[in-house]
């Protein structure tokens, strides 16, 4: 692993090892790893950890932990490798498959398909929900990922089908989620939650109006939130086992249920993935197309 970075002037001055930390979220086990077993050099010329850095200083650490682990990483049990390299992942998740162990699932999940490979996860996906995961292969740019995730650097957009037809056709739905109180599992639109925003945008519609074809855009990443929102709106996703018209309580949403018996899943689908490389800084831009279930439902 190499990194680069540049002083800023608030950090004029201070200790090598402190800038590290301090600005750049370096954990103190991997600042020890570097001092020990690999290289830190500032402006080309060795350094130590504890020497001061002063603005606009470059500095370049490299350090590789897992020499044993392998540069490319295969397909798995149905997990498609988008792109890949030393630090970072980028995968499609196939539909019934977790993303990382929970006490009702232990086993199967991607991290442990991917047990050879030290891999933490960015973002997750729920259970039946297909398309794009984006894994880290170091703590830093984990770190560094999920600080670009949390500040809205991160953009994340979905694919659903869903019952009826939104009107109007694109808007913003700014509901409170929270958990019900009869169980741990499912959420609602509730007054008492966190906040939720979900933009939505209809792309198509089939069957007379009776199912449409919607992208969606996280502003916040509450659990089920594009599930919960588009219940609450009165178009649950086709398909859906917990917030759709195929489930007991929410029956009547639907006067035709026709539709979700094409398919034994929510029909949603994470399309698209844009974000920063925590180490290069380049920007990338991944979209993955929808699976055969989610276009055998826009069939004639």
């Amino acid at each position: 692993m190499k990194m680069t970075f540049k002083v800023e002037n608030k950090d004029d001055g201070k200790r090598i090892v402190d800038v590290l930390k301090d600005t750049y979220g370096m954990s103190s086990m991997l600042t020890k790893r570097i001092r020990l077993y690999g290289s830190l050099k500032v402006n080309t010329v060795d350094h130590r950890m504890i020497d001061p850095a002063y603005n606009g200083d470059i500095i370049d650490v490299a350090y590789d932990e897992r020499p044993e682990e392998p540069f490319e990483v295969p397909d798995r049990e149905g997990v498609h490798i988008v792109y890949s390299d030393r630090n970072i992942i980028v995968a499609s998740k196939p539909s019934g498959m977790v993303t990382h162990p929970v006490s009702y699932h232990q086993s199967g999940t991607l991290t442990d398909i991917y047990k050879d490979f030290r891999i933490h996860p960015v973002s997750r996906l729920d259970k039946d929900t297909t398309g794009l995961i984006l894994l880290a292969r170091d703590p830093y740019s984990h770190y560094a990922l999920a600080s670009g995730h949390n500040s809205g650097e991160f953009y994340k957009e979905y694919r659903a089908i869903c019952h009826g037809s939104f009107d109007p056709p694109l808007g913003i739905i700014d509901s409170p989620i929270g958990r019900r109180s009869d169980t741990k599992m499912l959420r609602r639109v509730t007054a008492s939650g966190a906040g939720a925003c979900t933009e939505y945008e209809t792309i198509d519609s089939y069957h007379g109006g009776e199912i449409s074809y919607l992208k969606f855009i996280l502003h916040t990443g509450k659990t089920h939130q594009i599930r919960v929102h588009c219940l609450y709106s009165g178009h649950p996703i086709v398909g859906d086992p917990l917030y759709g018209p195929n489930s007991n309580e929410n029956a009547h949403y639907c006067s035709s249920m026709d539709h979700d018996s094409k398919i034994n899943r929510q029909a949603l689908h994470a399309y698209r993935l844009s974000f920063r490389h925590p180490i290069t800084g380049k920007a990338i831009d991944i979209t993955c197309d929808l699976p055969d279930d989610m276009l055998l439902l826009t069939n004639p």
